[in-house]
C-alpha cells in the first residue's frame, strides 16, 4: 500500500528554498509560494505546483515551511495569517526570527518549529539544528520525517542555541570554502602548476574525508601522522599554531557571527 505524501507549502524559493526543493520534491506533495517572477518561471518549467498567497483557492497543507528572508517576514505573515488553520504545523528556516515573533505575526497558537540548515542540506548532507519550545512528540516525529532527507539532525535545548548553531554550522561550508580558496591563492602566488591546482586541492580534501571515515582518532593524532618531528609540515604548523593565533581568530569570528544572529533576533522581536 502506497503511503500518502505529506502536503507541504514552501513559502519562499530563493537560494535556500531551491536547494531544499531539490531534496523534497520527490518525497512530498509540495506546493511553492514565491513572488519573484524570475523564480516562478523557472519553477513552472520544472512543473512545480504553485500558489498565489494573495488569492489561494485551497489551503489544506499539513505543513507550512518558511524560507523567506527575515526582513520580508512581516509581509508574508500578513498574507498567511488570513489562511493558516489551527491544525497546520509551521516550520521556520529563518535565522534570527524567534517563535514568539512568528506567533504574533500569524496570530496563532499553532505548533511552530525552527530549523537551521546549511547549504549541504540541499544534497542531503547537511547539519540541521532543530528547536521546539514545548513537548509535542507526535508533531516532532512528523517534522523529523521532513528534515531527515536533508542530512543529520540535532535537537537543541534552548532557542538561543540556534544563534551559535547558525554562526558555526550554518556558516561552516563558507569557512571550509574560504580555507580551500586560501590554499588555492598560495598556489597562484607561486605560479605552481596552477592549471591542475584546484583539482589537486579537492583531491586532497576528498582523501582527508575518506581518511577520517576509516579511522577514529583525535584530531591532534591525525595531525601528528602527517607532521613528522622536525619536518617540513611541522615548520608550517608552527606558524599557523603560534600563540593560538588561528584558533583565536576563528573563535572571534564565530563570536561575531553569533552576536549578529542575536541582534537580528532583537530587531525582529
Amino acid at each position: 500500500m502506497k503511503l500518502k505524501k505529506k502536503k507541504i507549502l514552501l513559502v519562499g524559493c530563493g537560494n535556500l528554498g531551491i536547494n531544499l526543493l531539490g531534496v523534497w520534491k520527490n518525497n512530498f506533495d509540495l506546493t511553492v509560494a514565491e513572488k519573484s517572477s524570475k523564480i516562478l518561471n523557472k519553477l513552472k518549467k520544472k512543473k512545480i505546483k504553485l500558489i498565489d498567497l494573495n488569492n489561494p483557492t485551497v489551503f489544506d497543507f499539513e505543513f507550512i515551511i518558511l524560507c523567506v528572508k527575515p526582513k520580508n517576514i512581516e509581509e508574508v505573515g500578513n498574507h498567511l495569517s488570513k489562511f493558516v488553520l489551527s491544525n497546520q504545523i509551521i516550520i521556520s528556516f529563518m535565522a534570527g526570527v524567534k517563535i514568539e515573533k512568528l506567533k504574533k505575526l500569524f496570530n496563532t497558537n499553532n505548533v511552530i518549529f525552527r530549523v537551521m540548515p546549511n547549504i549541504f542540506s540541499g544534497i542531503g548532507m547537511g547539519v540541521n539544528g532543530l528547536f521546539i519550545n514545548k513537548k509535542v512528540s507526535k508533531e516532532k516525529k512528523s517534522v523529523e520525517q521532513i528534515i531527515k532527507p536533508l542530512g543529520r539532525m540535532i535537537w537543541l535545548k534552548k532557542e538561543s542555541d540556534l544563534d551559535f548553531f547558525t554562526a558555526f554550522y550554518g556558516g561552516a561550508p563558507a569557512y571550509f570554502f574560504l580555507f580551500i580558496n586560501v590554499m588555492h591563492q598560495v598556489i597562484i602566488k607561486r605560479n605552481f602548476y596552477v592549471k591542475d591546482s584546484k583539482s589537486l586541492i579537492i583531491k586532497n580534501l576528498e582523501g582527508t574525508l575518506r581518511y577520517l571515515e576509516t579511522k577514529n582518532l583525535s584530531f591532534d593524532k591525525y595531525i601528528s601522522l602527517v607532521a613528522s618531528k622536525g619536518g617540513t609540515t611541522e615548520e608550517a604548523l608552527n606558524i599557523l599554531k603560534k600563540n593560538n593565533a588561528l584558533l583565536n581568530l576563528f573563535n572571534n569570528a564565530i563570536l561575531k557571527a553569533t552576536k549578529k544572529s542575536e541582534s537580528m533576533g532583537k530587531k525582529l522581536s
